[in-house]
């Protein structure tokens, strides 16, 4: 099931070799947000759907561009929709087989970019999707076969009207000489939007879904949506809502809930996962009352630094007994990055602070959220140079010992969590009352948490909007 809307953050489907394409000024349109790109792209489309006028008065034509960032932000849509909009034949390259193929298939297909353009004199693409996927050894590359044959047939297309479009997850793994300037003529770093942008992503992507099911009933509520997707790539929408919404037809329910939504979500990202949350229904134990105080802790403190960040908290079913789930959208664009870290830190160790506060235990459920706080507190220290530049600078060079790299980190974990009891002492009563929901109900949703957090804090104090917000340094 297909939204009529794609979004920015949508995959396509893969351009077929030889495919020619009839421009159209509306490409452009089936990405939401972006505008700065979509600005530049629809300048390099009309130069490549319009070259002969534009080398006739003595412009060079550029010869490729790069699209960086994470997966999921729509990098292949990008190039899909520029690659439409210029008109242009394209051929592209995709490495979904290993070998001697692979490296067949990248040949064929900037031999019959170059013999189109040689015959024609008109623009040709090829588009290496995922380029550093390309060759298989794990880490920064050296010139391997497969980017050195990449590199041999783009020489080839020197002074020939062959544009070589490239999409890249992580750049750092391509070899210096597919990095360097001038390879492509124009690099685009593909960021993900912020919340602003993603709600409205969200509200044209659910809009069109609406449109597409007119009989059933999708919530909405497009902060919760926002949030909800906030740190999960845009496929990862696209199955969930499509999901949910063949769950209700299913099930022969008009409405698709939060808890639906929810559901679909968690099925399709955690793994293990054969039941997406424990219900009510279920035999209350000492385990889920410490899963749900657990959870809790996390959504006060994530509550408290970014208020509204919370998508929603659960009890969930691992294949190896019951665990817990918190989905919090955190420090999307505009903050320091250090003290956007320290916030995660603060978020990551709110759950055991919680569990120990509460119930007098050490958290054992508390080993992949460590794991989480020590690799951004190294980051701190290491990447982000939050005790000096020196040090920052002495460690990446492998001048300073270990043990003073984890001094530092020891020293900012224990900052941080100073201030998330800080957090959760004050804050007593809201912990309390969102546990009790996902205690009793195996799930409190974003609406749930806004629910609570505003009755309590409004019957404390009838004039405040919201409960007190903390500032992270």
């Amino acid at each position: 099931m297909k939204s009529k809307q794609a979004t920015a953050n949508q995959a396509s489907n893969p351009s077929n070799p030889s495919n020619h394409r009839t421009p159209t000024n509306q490409a452009f349109d089936k990405i939401i947000g972006y505008e700065w790109v979509k600005d530049e792209l629809r300048i390099l489309a009309s130069i490549l759907r319009n070259a002969k006028d534009y080398t006739a008065r003595g412009c060079e034509l550029p010869h490729g561009i790069m699209f960086e960032g994470e997966p999921g932000l729509g990098k292949t849509l990008m190039a899909e929709c520029f690659i439409e909009a210029s008109g242009c034949k394209s051929f592209t390259v995709r490495k979904t087989n290993m070998g001697n193929n692979f490296l067949e298939d990248l040949q064929s297909a900037f031999d019959q970019a170059i013999a189109y353009s040689e015959k024609t004199g008109n623009v040709s693409i090829v588009l290496l999707d995922d380029l550093d996927k390309y060759s298989s050894l794990d880490g920064p590359r050296s010139t391997t076969e497969e980017f050195s044959a990449v590199q041999s047939s783009m020489e080839r297309c020197k002074n020939l009207p062959v544009f070589v479009i490239a999409t890249v997850n992580a750049p750092h793994l391509l070899p210096e000489s597919l990095r360097r300037a001038g390879r492509f003529g124009k690099k685009f770093k593909i960021s993900a939007p912020s919340m602003e942008e993603q709600e409205i992503i969200v509200a044209k992507y659910v809009h069109g879904l609406q449109e597409t099911f007119k009989d059933i009933s999708i919530d909405s509520n497009i902060e919760f949506l926002a949030r909800l997707f906030n740190v999960e790539p845009f496929s990862a929408m696209e199955t969930a809502l499509n999901y949910a919404v063949a769950r209700a037809i299913y099930r022969k329910r008009k409405k698709v809930s939060q808890k639906d939504i929810i559901e679909a979500l968690i099925g399709y990202s955690i793994e293990g996962t054969d039941r997406p949350f424990a219900p009510f229904f279920e035999k209350r134990t000492e385990q889920r009352m410490r899963i749900a105080i657990h959870e809790a802790g996390h959504v006060v403190v994530a509550e408290a630094l970014a208020p509204k960040s919370v998508a929603y908290a659960a009890i969930v079913h691992h294949d190896t007994g019951l665990g817990g789930s918190t989905s919090h959208g955190l420090a999307r664009g505009g903050m320091n990055p250090i003290d956007a870290e320290r916030m995660r830190i603060m978020v990551g160790l709110g759950g055991a602070v919680a569990t120990e506060r509460e119930l007098g235990i050490t958290d054992g459920g508390f080993a992949n959220d460590l794991m989480k706080v020590v690799g951004i507190a190294e980051s701190l220290v290491t990447r982000l140079g939050a005790y000096g530049v020196r040090n920052a600078a002495e460690y990446m060079s492998r001048n300073q010992e270990d043990n003073a790299v984890a001094h530092y980190q020891d020293a900012e974990i224990a900052m941080c969590r100073e201030k998330t009891m800080a957090i959760l002492a004050e804050n007593r009563e809201f912990l309390l009352e969102v546990a009790s929901i996902i205690y009793e109900k195996g799930l409190a949703t974003y609406s749930d948490i806004q629910k609570a957090k505003m009755c309590l804090y409004r019957n404390a104090n009838p004039n405040a909007d919201a409960f007190t917000t903390y500032d992270v340094a």
